[in-house]
């Protein structure tokens, strides 16, 4: 029997603050990959902190948490880590890695042997 469940830890943690993630609908990611391309640099990170947003399980208030914690002047996470954080979040949710596969080498290469054991 195969189990799909997701069983690896939904907890991240970032500037110091613990979060959760949950599992969500496949229309949400489709709503989520279906968006425009931003315009602006500032429209990009209102559309990064929406997604994570929507991915968030909101117990304990982790959706206002987030929202305090990117109004900081101080402490506040880089740009770099909503990117990490969101890839993840989408890595988890598709059971798909985000990166670009590992550079392999050029073509084929000599095999040890040949089929007549020279």
């Amino acid at each position: 029997m195969r189990k799909f469940d997701v069983t690896e830890d939904l907890t991240f943690e970032v500037c110091g603050e613990m979060f959760k993630m949950r599992l969500v609908k496949p229309e949400v990611l489709a709503v989520l990959q279906d968006n425009d391309v931003p315009e602006t640099n500032m429209k990009a990170l209102e559309v990064m902190d929406a997604q994570i947003e929507a991915f968030l399980d909101n117990s304990n208030g982790q959706i206002e948490r987030y929202r305090e914690m990117r109004k900081r002047d101080d402490n506040t996470p880089s740009q770099g880590q909503l990117q990490d954080i969101l890839l993840w979040m989408i890595e988890v949710q598709t059971a798909r890695p985000t990166s670009q596969p590992s550079p392999s080498g050029r073509g084929r290469g000599a095999p040890a042997t040949t089929s007549k054991g020279e």
